[in-house]
This record gives C-alpha cells, sequence and structure tokens, in this order.
C-alpha cells in the first residue's frame, strides 16, 4: 500500500507539473487540478499505510506511569527585590503670581462711585430680605444641639414621604 502512494505521488506531481508548463507547449489538454487531486490521495494512502504497518501495543497502567515526565514542585515562593529602586523625587515649584491687571474704565470717576453706590445698596437689600427669611421657622437651620436621627428613624421619615409621593 505503501508503494501504491508513492506511485500516485510521483504521477500527481507530474500531471500538476504538465498542466503548468503544457499550455506553454500547446498541449492544453492537461489540466493541474487533477494532479493535485492525486498528490493529496496518494498521502492520504500512504499515512494510512504507515499506521497499519506499525501498530503501537497497548500499554499497561505501569507502563503509563513509567513513560510520563516526572512532576515538577512549583516554586511558590516570591523573589524579594535585592534593592529597593530609588523612586523619583518631585518638587512641586508654584508658578510665578499672575500680573495685576490694569483696568481703565471709559466711565468718568464720578460715573463709577454712583455705580457702586447703587451696587451695595442692593446687596443691602438682598441680605435684609435673606435675614428675614431666615427668621421664618420655616427656612431656619436646625439646632446643633438637636440629636442626630436613628436610621430606623430615617427609615420611617423616608417611608412617609415615598407614601405621600404615591397617592
Amino acid at each position: 500500500m505503501q508503494a501504491i502512494g508513492r506511485t500516485l505521488q510521483i504521477v500527481g506531481w507530474l500531471w500538476f507539473a504538465a498542466g503548468i508548463v503544457g499550455p506553454v507547449f500547446g498541449l492544453d489538454r492537461f489540466n493541474f487540478f487533477p494532479g493535485l487531486v492525486l498528490i493529496f490521495f496518494s498521502r492520504i494512502i500512504r499515512a494510512q499505510a504507515a499506521r497499519t504497518a506499525s501498530p503501537q501495543p497497548e500499554m499497561t497502567e505501569e507502563e503509563e506511569v513509567e513513560t510520563m515526565p516526572p512532576a515538577r514542585p512549583l516554586n511558590t515562593e516570591r523573589e524579594q527585590p535585592s534593592a529597593p529602586s530609588p523612586s523619583p523625587h518631585y518638587s512641586y515649584t508654584p508658578p510665578p503670581p499672575a500680573p495685576e491687571l490694569v483696568v481703565e474704565s471709559a466711565e468718568p470717576p464720578d460715573d463709577q462711585s454712583d455705580l457702586l453706590e447703587r451696587i451695595v445698596a442692593a446687596g443691602r437689600e438682598v441680605g435684609s430680605e435673606t435675614a428675614e427669611k431666615a427668621s421664618t421657622p420655616d427656612l431656619a437651620e436646625p439646632d446643633m444641639d438637636h440629636k442626630p436621627m436613628t436610621s430606623e428613624e430615617m427609615i420611617a421619615r423616608a417611608h412617609r414621604r415615598w407614601d405621600s409621593k404615591r397617592r
């Protein structure tokens, strides 16, 4: 069977070469594809012949254990570095201070002082309004001597709010 495979392989290679070189010499009847089929078919025959010619004897369990490579011990210890690598030392240098901007206004100085007075007056109005709102009991800040709520109280309050939103 080995000889048949070898013969088919030679014929396949010759047919493949004739399929490639044949059209150059005017032999158009040869195609390279059947040559490839013969080459692969012969390889299959030769591989099967080699398997059947030398069958492998069955091994017993003792022989299998002997043929296995010895187990290597695992190295579970990590190597300690010989010397710690020096960490780079970075120093922070603050950026230079920005130069102060000098703004020259197109308005005369009298208009600036009037504008400044109006801004201050508006600020006082807003400040007095917020002071009045803060004095009301609704918006007043909680007493600092009030004890903090426990987790059960917080959960109960959250349930009450959740239930009131669902209605």
